[in-house]
């Protein structure tokens, strides 16, 4: 009889801390979305706000980064979302913390979407590559273009017009003042008139033809 009740009383006890975990892990995970979308806030309030002090602005997102960080070392990670960790990661880098920065943006490559996978991932190396530029590693962010763009053939037009979004956003970080930089720009130039050439959506191609000619003329600079 004490063995049983020993045994139900350990049951009890062990239902009890897994419940307060799970309380706790929602209760984290609640509070990770409420950050996100003070940042998210925040971004808008600087776009309306242009008397306010730039650095305000970053004091407040430097705050909510870092409570977001401190969260994210716990196991509640698991369930943030790409988008989520793109934030952070974009937020992180404008506070300076380019190695955090870094490391949220290769998780919100790998985490799960909550949309479109292929799109959401685009956009978190998108966002990464040029964080690596702005960081001083172009090396490491054009790798990360070149992987990005390599021709596939099974593609969506929406894909497709990413991609050449993508091709847009790489020619603005290379210099056509040097031999080397305008060589790789006459290629990006090549790789978005080739994608655009296979869109079949009139609409799409007509918003990709805009961009596609943008490069052109960087890559004819």
């Amino acid at each position: 009889m004490t063995v049983f009740v020993s045994v139900g009383a350990l049951a009890v006890s062990i239902y009890g801390i897994v419940e307060r975990r799970l309380t706790l892990r929602k209760t984290e995970r609640v509070r990770l979305t409420e950050l996100v979308d003070q940042l998210t806030e925040i971004d808008i309030a600087e776009s309306k706000e242009q008397d306010i002090e730039a650095n305000w602005f970053v004091r407040r997102k430097e705050v909510l980064v870092q409570q977001a960080v401190s969260l994210l070392n716990r196991s509640t990670s698991r369930s943030m979302t790409a988008v989520e960790y793109r934030l952070l990661a974009i937020a992180a880098e404008e506070c300076g913390y380019r190695e955090t920065a870094d490391a949220l943006f290769k998780k919100a490559t790998t985490a799960r979407a909550g949309g479109d996978l292929g799109i959401q991932t685009m956009y978190a190396e998108r966002s990464r590559a040029m964080a690596l530029y702005r960081a001083g590693r172009p090396a490491e962010g054009r790798a990360i273009f070149e992987r990005m763009t390599r021709e596939e053939s099974e593609r969506s037009d929406l894909e497709r017009f990413q991609l050449v979004v993508t091709l847009h956003f790489w020619s603005q970080w290379e210099s056509p003042d040097d031999a080397e930089g305008r060589a790789r720009l006459e290629e990006i130039a090549k790789l978005a008139e080739r994608y655009t050439g296979r869109i079949t959506d009139v609409g799409i191609r007509g918003r990709t033809e805009l961009l596609t000619d943008e490069i052109a003329k960087r890559s004819q600079a």
